[in-house]
């Protein structure tokens, strides 16, 4: 598989977690997804520096239902769901300020994610961005 932001963009990318280049445009990106029939999620990292604040930025942007508990469980069962959504070509994570938010426990949830959704029709891209130089074993992209 092709291994650009545009595969990701149209969603012909292996579905997994990369590390987004930190001056590309969020608001372009995803302009392209929708353009292409994907879903495009935007999140604030420095939103989520606390537990509290990671549940609400995700349960915002991904308007997760009211059933949602606002616990890591509770994220995980969600983020392997995603049925409140129209059917879609995939669905594009994209968390700006990592570095404000990343955790071991988020990066395994994203994981188990990306896995699950990687053999659907609508695979899961997650994009990390930071103006960090090393944020991880992430293929970079963009």
């Amino acid at each position: 598989m092709d291994l650009s932001i545009d595969a990701i963009i149209r969603g012909h990318a292996a579905p997994q977690i990369y590390r987004l280049d930190a001056d590309f445009p969020l608001a372009i990106l995803a302009e392209q997804v929708a353009a292409s029939g994907g879903e495009m999620f935007e999140l604030d990292g420095e939103l989520m520096s606390e537990t509290a604040g990671l549940m609400a930025e995700f349960a915002r942007v991904l308007r997760f239902p009211d059933y949602f508990g606002k616990n890591w469980d509770a994220l995980s069962d969600c983020l392997t769901d995603l049925s409140w959504f129209d059917t879609r070509s995939h669905f594009v994570v994209a968390i700006d300020h990592w570095d404000y938010c990343a955790s071991p426990i988020l990066q395994e949830i994203l994981q188990e994610a990306v896995a699950l959704w990687a053999d659907s029709e609508a695979p899961l891209y997650v994009l990390l961005r930071s103006d960090q130089p090393n944020i991880g074993k992430f293929l970079t992209v963009g």
